[in-house]
């Protein structure tokens, strides 16, 4: 079990008003399909935000609902703390000239290369230290960005980064996402999601 994406607004009229909380739990409303702290208990991967931390710092509510598995992902430590984190803070940035943007975070999977998502049977998952292991794990992670120039229009711009240790370096991290700009239309062949409203697979994998 895996978010498959969230959806976010964040607003520079908002931001910058708490510190960063964590307080890891289980969604209420979703107790049965919710990942537990015992799922997470393992040294290899980091609970990593879909939607980050830091994008919600308007109220501590905000920031702390950031945290439930239900928004959590297994990330490699290198690969969240690094590049994942450099993309975070660069749209994070974009806001301080567009005011407002709109993302949509998520998760694919796709261990045969094959450019569709695999069947749920596939995915590599976590092996916590005790109990069932039902955390899977993905293999690239995306971002969909959306703002509204003053002229009107409609920009959208979307990055898929393999799930990989890059390493990441502020000289390097401008061209590493541009490698790694994609169509939307490839993120929804590879997630089988369309992002005009019809979700086509399950939210969770």
């Amino acid at each position: 079990m895996v978010p498959i994406w969230s959806a976010e607004r964040i607003e520079q009229s908002r931001s910058g008003k708490v510190a960063r909380i964590d307080c890891f739990r289980a969604h209420p409303r979703a107790a049965s399909v919710s990942d537990l702290r015992n799922d997470y208990d393992e040294d290899q991967y980091d609970q990593g935000h879909l939607t980050p931390a830091a994008d919600q710092d308007s109220s501590v509510t905000a920031m702390v609902n950031t945290s439930f598995y239900t928004n959590m992902a297994p990330q490699r430590g290198g690969f969240n703390r690094g590049i994942w984190k450099g993309l975070e803070t660069v749209v994070r940035s974009w806001i301080e000239k567009r005011k407002t943007v709109y993302v949509i975070t998520g998760s694919i999977f796709d261990r045969d290369g094959d450019g569709l998502k695999d069947p749920d049977m596939l995915a590599k998952r976590m092996l916590p230290r005790r109990g069932p292991a039902p955390v899977a794990v993905p293999t690239a992670f995306y971002k969909i960005v959306t703002c509204r120039p003053e002229d009107g229009s409609l920009s959208t711009l979307a990055i898929l980064l393999p799930h990989e240790v890059v390493r990441d370096s502020g000289l390097q991290r401008g061209a590493c996402f541009q490698e790694h700009v994609v169509p939307v239309a490839e993120i929804e062949r590879r997630t089988g999601i369309d992002f005009s409203g019809h979700e086509r697979t399950p939210g969770r994998a």
